[in-house]
């Protein structure tokens, strides 16, 4: 084995070493790390983080899994992928996360039971989007009420009737079932068009000011409702 194919080997095996010790740099033992999970409650959306002196592991559906690289703010701790150009921001344990100048998830510790801020509002309903972007707005919002009960009850007022009935919940899936209009005879097209979409609702989610937004079956197009 010549003097020269030795050196070239050591050159290769000392790369390598220095190429791993890179990799590992900011990781430190089990004892100096900490292992979060962050739900956003508006995107349904949760990630895992586990954070370093250096680094942060981040791994979420949307996300797959990165690695990021501690980086000096003035405000709190934060994380960056240059790749990606992604950054992760905690402050009392609450993280931000931004994609440039998008902001793609802000979350906390808790995740809410999303039947806690069903219930909680009386909901105004402010428009209705259909699968080809088409926009419908009722003429006078706040003729327009719904509520739900703890005990699985929903009420809903609209500018010509009143309706009644119960819904059923499982995580952000629902179901409205028996709704039954009152004595009152709904003849205009904001009443009707109200009470059909209420029937084919299929999901929920919370938008980032918790204002409820309904989607229909099918991918029909979804209702936004405002807090009263």
């Amino acid at each position: 084995m010549s003097e020269k194919f030795i050196i070239s080997s050591l050159v290769v095996l000392l790369i390598g070493g220095i190429f791993m010790a890179s990799l590992a740099k900011g990781m430190d033992s089990n004892k100096d790390q900490k292992n979060v999970i962050y739900y956003d409650n508006a995107r349904n959306s949760q990630i895992e983080v586990t954070f370093y002196k250096k680094v942060a592991q981040l791994s979420g559906k949307n996300f797959g899994k990165l690695k990021l690289e501690n980086i000096s703010t003035n405000e709190g701790i934060s994380y960056k992928n240059e790749r990606n150009n992604l950054i992760l921001s905690e402050n009392n344990n609450e993280v931000l996360i931004s994609i440039g100048e998008k902001e793609v998830f802000r979350g906390g510790l808790r995740r809410n039971d999303p039947k806690d801020s069903l219930t909680k509002n009386i909901w105004l309903w402010k428009d209705l989007i259909l699968k080809d972007d088409v926009l419908l707005k009722p003429i006078n919002s706040v003729n327009f009420n719904l509520s739900f009960s703890s005990d699985g009850k929903i009420l809903a007022t609209t500018n010509c009737a009143d309706f009644s009935g119960t819904y059923e919940l499982k995580e952000n899936a629902i179901n409205i079932i028996n709704l039954a209009q009152t004595k009152k005879f709904c003849d205009n097209s904001d009443g009707e068009i109200f009470s059909q979409s209420l029937k084919e609702t299929a999901s929920l989610a919370f938008d980032e000011n918790n204002n409820l937004v309904l989607f229909l079956k099918n991918n029909a197009g979804s209702m936004s409702f405002s807090k009263k």
